[in-house]
């Protein structure tokens, strides 16, 4: 019989003891110290990407970080100072916006005080009407002495233009300002023939007349007596340089005459740069201008001799105004009272928080979520399966739990 080995029974190191087997890793709940992310992929992994294990992984996450904060005095400390930070923001918010809401009704008042003293005005005007008015009086004189001066210096000028332009001969020596006032010209055109004087002397009133509906397009109150008013100043603009234009040309074709060598026939480009043509149409233009404003004011003033017609009328313009801006002011008000209504009740609401034994902050449990969601669909990558239903329960379930609860808060960093 063999004799055993007797280096082995001799032997003093110690018989090998076999290494500790690590305990499985729980699926149940998250190991202490792992990251959401890698609870989220050994989950998924584990179940196989099973949408309804992770409907249940996700109630559990969220009943631990739910107790985990209720737990957590510092924590609970915090919400609660971050609600108190809220509710005195919305103090001064609150508080501003009364100050506006003030500043706004005080404006409202003032425009009503306003359109009071106005309606008050309004009817002494009304009572007023009828009464002389001397001032409207002294100045419709003024503007009958000046539109008389006026008239006379218009009827000479239009006259004499017309003449010279389509009548007169000229001669070598005329000068432009004996064309355009030329003291004969009615006994000339009488001269010549009761026509001709005719013509000469309604040349005038046709000017006068386009001035009188230039004022009656003035008085009009739709929307195109600017374009109307307009027509009427071009219409004469242009009747004046047709004048000017004419004797212009007179004038240069008797000058040509009396010089050696060709000139070219007088054209518009000649014209534009002749000075005498410019002469003519501001001596006539101008001063058909002028009497028409004035002739403006002068009728004007004659209506309002007896009349506080106008008066009255700027008074209520200012009164529709008035009231149009208190509208605004008011819409603005009520606004203000809404955004006021409002932040009372959040006001209100962040109170009974604060009054609630405990608080949790969802915001950090849908970081979890998140978190968690990101390493699940990690893994569902790895393993090729489809996410598209692990979604849809993601989705669900989280805002299932997060909007159970009314204990939300400001958001918070914690």
């Amino acid at each position: 019989m063999p004799f055993p080995n007797l280096s082995k029974i001799f032997s003093t190191s110690k018989p090998a003891v076999p290494s500790a087997v690590e305990p499985p890793q729980s699926t149940d709940g998250r190991n202490k110290g792992e990251s959401y992310l890698a609870y989220g992929k050994r989950a998924c992994q584990f179940t196989n990407g099973n949408p309804l294990s992770l409907r249940t992984t996700l109630q559990r996450i969220f009943n631990a970080e739910r107790s985990r904060q209720i737990a957590d005095q510092q924590i609970q400390q915090q919400f609660k100072q971050d609600i108190i930070n809220k509710i005195g923001d919305i103090d001064v918010e609150v508080s501003l916006l009364e100050g506006d809401k003030i500043s706004l009704e005080e404006k409202i008042t003032d425009a009503e005080n306003n359109v009071n003293d106005l309606k008050a005005q309004k009817i002494e005007a009304i009572n007023k009407n009828g009464e002389l008015n001397k001032m409207a009086q002294l100045k419709m004189w003024i503007g009958v002495v000046i539109l008389a001066i006026l008239t006379l210096y218009l009827f000479i000028f239009y006259s004499s233009t017309f003449y010279s332009a389509f009548f007169k001969d000229f001669n070598a020596e005329i000068k432009v300002g004996e064309a355009m006032f030329d003291p004969d010209a009615l006994s000339h055109a009488w001269g010549a023939s009761f026509t001709q004087f005719l013509f000469v002397v309604c040349a005038p009133i046709i000017f006068m007349g386009l001035g009188f509906a230039l004022h009656f397009f003035s008085i009009q109150k739709d929307n195109f007596k600017y374009v109307k008013m307009g027509a009427i100043l071009a219409v004469t603009f242009a009747f004046d340089c047709i004048l000017a234009y004419t004797i212009a040309e007179n004038i240069y074709n008797i000058e040509i005459l009396t010089r050696l060598g060709e000139f070219p026939p007088y054209d518009l480009q000649m014209a534009v740069g002749d000075g005498k043509v410019w002469t003519v149409i501001f001596c006539g233009f101008i001063v058909y201008v002028i009497w028409g404003i004035v002739f403006d004011m002068t009728l004007t003033a004659y209506e309002d001799m007896k009349s506080n017609r106008k008066e009255i009328e700027k008074i209520q313009v200012v009164i529709d105004g008035l009231k149009e801006k208190i509208a605004i002011l008011k819409d603005k008000i009520n606004e203000i009272s809404k955004a006021i209504n409002i932040r009372k009740i959040e006001r209100s609401n962040l109170e009974a928080k604060l009054n609630q034994s405990t608080i949790f902050n969802p915001t950090l449990i849908d970081q979890a979520f998140s978190d968690f969601f990101t390493g699940w669909t990690a893994i569902l990558g790895a393993l090729q399966l489809p996410g598209d239903e692990c979604a849809e329960v993601y989705n669900q379930e989280k805002t299932t739990l997060l909007t159970s609860t009314q204990t939300v808060i400001p958001q918070s960093n914690n």
